[in-house]
């Protein structure tokens, strides 16, 4: 038997007559639970009994509790409340908070097996033990930047976005150390479309457990001078089930009438979009927690029709019409109103980013403009359009010059590039280098030159073919070392990180 054991109380009673018991979002409670369990014994030689926390309630007996559902990120908290001891922390910090706990509070080395203080430790009721991360840049911070590079035309920063397709849990690993072994740097953005966050109906906790972890990951990378942009297409709210995907197909086959239903109080259609909204708003309110501010793109390219929200769509004469603009401004300001002034989530920085198109002609389906819902100044602090030309060089450049003058001449507000690569003409699949990262260069260099002056651009994800993988990431589409390397206008993380925490 190991000499040299813990006697372990709290408030007088010895740590013998507990249990275990916890809730972990990273859906391995067993695991954990055991594993803590072992170290109890290693430094007590007591075996615990292990409970599952749905069990807890019809024990009568004290508990440890491992708890890693904090949403502030910055910290962890060590809790004696009516003679239980809660162990209160995060996906990241649960085990800087289990280490804590025996060094700082038993004084056992974990590492070394021993015993650092007193052999016996009386643990008393009230005490609470903390530990705080450093803050993260403001919103107003990142505003002044953003502000600073629009009006800088020899510096952008640049960014990619993440794979839908890849687990929640695993996305942000795969794509930095993608973009960081293909391109030499860390990337100094990030985006991600928060449909990939919402709860479905199956597998309610997996999904949970993944973005919560996705948010704390995003939070540290913020915390090292990392930027962060969240868009929202939402799952199609005229579906009573709907699955992953279903945002970006038109499904409100009502038209005029699914509209209505969504802005009308009480109908399926309205009650299912505030339940999306409301797991949105949860996700949100992490980052809200932890000071991160992020670069909101809700209901983005809704001037087109390939979306449920689009307001473009052809009627049964094949003829391409357009919604009215308020449907999608009053569910704009619904949302605005719940987040901002009902939750108090005021660390977003709210993008209106519709699609390039071309300036109106008679029988072009690319007939609504840029601003056609724009929600107004009050609920919108940047303007940026997606845009994907298809033709070498740039096609039609003269269409982003009209974009960018019809969206930031009555607005005055700083413009961005929320999605900015190669179309179908263009793009690499497979090996065919057709579109390399000096041509993205080169293409953002072009339209700099001619007058349109932007504060990011952010590429979006590859995606597979039957034809080959189509290659759109900054890693992918070959040479994106060089465009680093021969291109410091174009910011990596280090050089945001300078500018933010200056």
């Amino acid at each position: 038997m190991k000499e040299n054991l813990l006697t372990v109380k709290v408030n007088g009673k010895n740590i013998n007559e507990y249990v275990i018991s916890g809730y972990l979002y990273n859906g391995d409670d067993a695991e954990r639970l055991s594993q803590f369990a072992s170290k109890i014994e290693e430094a007590t030689s007591y075996k615990l009994p292990v409970i599952e926390n749905e069990k807890l309630s019809e024990y009568n007996g004290n508990y440890i509790f491992l708890d890693d559902t904090n949403t502030d990120f910055a910290n962890y908290k060590i809790k004696v409340e009516n003679g239980n001891i809660i162990l209160f922390a995060n996906y990241y910090s649960l085990d800087d908070c289990i280490n804590s706990f025996f060094a700082d509070i038993l004084g056992y080395d974990l590492d070394g097996g021993k015993i650092t203080g007193s052999n016996e430790v009386n643990v008393t009721e009230g005490k609470s033990y903390s530990v705080q991360k450093s803050a993260i840049y403001s919103k107003e911070k990142l505003m002044r930047v953003l502000d600073e590079l629009y009006n800088d035309n020899n510096r952008i920063i640049v960014g990619q976005h993440m794979n839908q397709g890849y687990p929640i849990g695993e996305v942000f690993d795969i794509e930095t150390k993608a973009f960081t072994e293909g391109c030499g740097v860390e990337a100094a953005m990030y985006g991600w479309d928060c449909v990939g966050t919402m709860i479905y109906p199956k597998n309610l906790r997996n999904i949970n457990s993944g973005r919560v972890k996705l948010a704390y990951q995003m939070i540290e990378y913020m915390r090292d001078g990392g930027i962060i942009t969240l868009s929202a297409h939402f799952p199609s709210p005229a579906e009573a089930e709907p699955q992953p995907g279903s945002s970006i197909k038109h499904l409100f086959p009502r038209r005029d009438a699914d509209w209505q239903d969504l802005l009308t109080e009480g109908t399926d259609t309205n009650k299912r979009f505030w339940g999306y909204l409301t797991q949105l708003g949860d996700l949100l309110q992490i980052f809200k927690d932890n000071g991160a501010p992020i670069i909101f793109r809700p209901l983005f390219e809704q001037n087109g029709g390939w979306t449920w929200y689009g307001m473009t769509y052809k009627n049964a004469d094949g003829i391409t019409c357009m919604y009215p603009s308020e449907y999608l401004k009053k569910t704009w300001y619904m949302m605005y109103d719940y987040l901002v002034k009902e939750r108090g989530i005021d660390n977003l920085i709210w993008e209106f980013a519709p699609n390039v198109m071309k300036r109106p002609k008679p029988g072009d389906y690319w007939i609504c403009p840029v601003m056609y819902c724009y929600p107004g100044d009050e609920y919108c602090d940047i303007v940026g359009v997606d845009w994907y030309p298809g033709k070498a060089g740039v096609e039609d450049p003269i269409d982003m010059i009209y974009a960018y003058e019809d969206m930031t001449a009555p607005t005055g507000k700083i413009f961005v590039y929320g999605e900015l690569s190669a179309g179908p003409g263009l793009r690499t699949v497979g090996d065919n280098y057709t579109f390399t990262a000096e041509d993205y260069g080169n293409m953002l260099k072009d339209f700099a030159a001619r007058g349109v002056k932007s504060a990011y651009a952010l590429t979006w994800s590859s995606w597979n073919t039957p034809a080959g993988r189509v290659k759109l990431t900054m890693y992918e589409m070959s040479k994106g070392k060089e465009f680093y390397a021969n291109n410091p206008g174009f910011l990596d993380k280090a050089a945001t990180r300078k500018l933010l925490y200056n």
